[in-house]
């Protein structure tokens, strides 16, 4: 058997043209995607030892510069890949042209990738010059997030200026603004500022008593931040106690610790105050009365009457249905002329056949409008019906109404199986009928009262649903007179849980794993069959 006469090729100088190519794009990964400057590893150092394989592998074998360079598929892959990159670099301009002017669509489920309408107004009125300063290490998943959002900021105004600050890399900057803690945002306005702290941006549950996921709450501080130290004031909010009222600092389902950590994070002074221990402060815009289960004693009342008549207060009230509280009706009713029913509302049409949670019709009002917009609802739970009695000196609007087929169980005292739903015309009341007042005082000071028939819908249960949050938010800015402040308050980021059952994967696993390549296969014997047909 002849041997061949072609003379041997060695494999290595290819291999060291490879490897060299390797550590290349190694060394640019690890220098995109890492801090190198803190850290042990040394691009430098790739790159180096990529240069002299590549200068090694062309030294071993001169004929690859041809064969790469000048050879006929050489210039074939050249001209793919410039192909390739000429679609890449189109569609990055017009990545880039969409950005510059804002044409973008946001179909996330709770339009987190949007700036809220409260954000949006703020920026648009923003006249002063805002600057913020971070305290975050690059390329970390918070540094993304934190400068995606001052990107969309800057974005909207020329008065808002941002940078993001090493403090490994850059350890004089903390130092001289004072900070110490690391994920620090100082918001500034010439002499104002205000700090935010990682737990004010990112929310994660303690281990027990809170059962929400963690969020990203960035946009609600910060833009409470810049209202802070552009305007310097924070409206005070009273919550009433020593009836057995839900506890502003319980995360438990029926606690008001999300609603008060939520009115804090807006700019407001939130306070509690038993008012058997003196009159409610005059600096407070609005007192909160949520969920009493015990009466109000006279001298209560008269403070409160203080509240409304000297101090021109306004009253925020979410009854759930209670027998004993005489003296708080009559005070409403004289005041304000409303009246909380004892009863229960019921809804045939229920969520989750739970008929005594409600979605209300909201009426048109200052504050409902922009839930009306947004075709947000209420959602209410165990409510009862309220009532409005109109008379000269006072504006009332039936804010809240339920369905037509509803309707109030009354003579609760007397029913020992509440869940048995069965009409009883000669005591219930059949609907529509109002779960929610406004009224008004006509006149300079015109003091304002809300009148919930339900107080569940501020619980942490019942707070983030549909838009419970937004008419808390816009009910308590429109009494304190902040009409600008009238909006659909930023959303949260958080990573939504798909709960799987068996069903779903089997569905899932036919259409993706067996459907889908055999429509895939059929279209090909399809177009086979055509071709070889006609």
């Amino acid at each position: 058997m002849n041997k061949s006469n072609r003379p041997h090729t060695s494999i290595w100088p290819y291999f060291l043209l490879l490897s060299g190519i390797f550590l290349l794009i190694l060394s640019g990964v690890l220098h995109f995607s890492l801090d190198t400057s803190s850290t042990l590893i040394r691009v430098d150092f790739f790159v180096l030892i990529a240069v002299i394989l590549i200068i090694l592998a062309f030294i071993f074998r001169p004929r690859m510069i041809k064969e790469i360079f000048f050879s006929r598929k050489t210039l074939l892959w050249i001209n793919d890949a410039l192909l390739i990159l000429s679609v890449v670099a189109i569609a990055m301009q017009l990545s880039y042209i969409s950005f510059r002017r804002n044409i973008r669509i946001d179909l996330t489920r709770t339009k987190y990738l949007s700036l809220s309408d409260l954000t949006l107004k703020t920026l648009r009125e923003l006249d002063k010059e805002v600057k913020v300063t971070a305290f975050y290490r690059k390329n970390t998943h918070e540094y993304n997030l934190l400068k995606d959002l001052f990107d969309e900021y800057k974005s909207r105004t020329n008065n808002f200026t941002y940078s993001i600050v090493d403090p490994l890399a850059n350890p004089a900057v903390p130092k001289q603004m004072n900070v110490t803690d690391y994920g620090t945002v100082a918001v500034e306005h010439k002499t104002n500022r205000k700090d935010l702290f990682i737990s004010d941006l990112f929310w994660v549950p303690r281990q027990f008593g809170e059962e929400e996921e963690a969020k990203f709450t960035g946009e609600e501080a910060l833009t409470s931040a810049i209202l802070d130290v552009t305007t310097g004031v924070r409206d005070v909010a009273v919550f009433i106690t020593g009836h057995d009222e839900a506890s502003l600092n319980s995360f438990k389902s029926n606690g008001l610790a999300l609603l008060n950590r939520f009115l804090s994070s807006d700019n407001m002074e939130i306070i509690e105050h038993n008012l058997l221990d003196g009159p409610i402060t005059p600096r407070a815009k609005v007192a909160f009365i949520v969920a009493p289960k015990r009466d109000f004693l006279p001298e209560e009342i008269e403070k409160l009457r203080d509240f409304v008549t000297i101090d021109k207060g306004n009253l925020f009230c979410a009854i759930d249905p209670v027998r004993s509280l005489n003296n708080f009706n009559a005070f409403l009713l004289n005041e304000f002329g409303l009246y909380v029913n004892y009863d229960l509302a019921v809804d045939p049409q229920g969520v989750s056949s739970k008929y005594w949670t409600i979605y209300p019709k909201i009426a048109k009002h200052e504050v409902t409008a922009p839930l009306l917009e947004r075709n947000l609802r209420v959602v209410l739970f165990a409510a009862c019906s309220v009532l409005g009695e109109e008379r000269e000196g006072l504006k009332l609007t039936n804010l809240l109404t339920t369905a037509d087929n509803s309707w109030a169980m009354r003579g609760l005292e007397n029913r020992k199986d509440l869940l048995h739903l069965e009409f009883r015309p000669r005591q219930d009341i059949m609907g529509p009928f109002s779960v929610g007042y406004f009224s008004e005082k006509v006149g300079d000071a015109g003091q304002k009262a809300l009148l919930i028939g339900d107080a569940d819908f501020m619980t942490t249960e019942y707070l983030g649903q549909a838009g419970n949050r937004d008419f808390i938010n816009n009910t308590l800015q429109w009494m304190a007179g902040n009409k600008n402040r009238i909006s659909i308050k930023p959303r949260t980021f958080e990573l939504p849980e798909i709960a799987m059952d068996q069903k779903k994967s089997i569905r899932i696993f036919a259409i993706s794993v067996l459907l889908v390549p055999l429509l895939v296969l059929a279209s090909g014997f399809v177009v086979n069959f055509l071709r070889r047909r006609f």
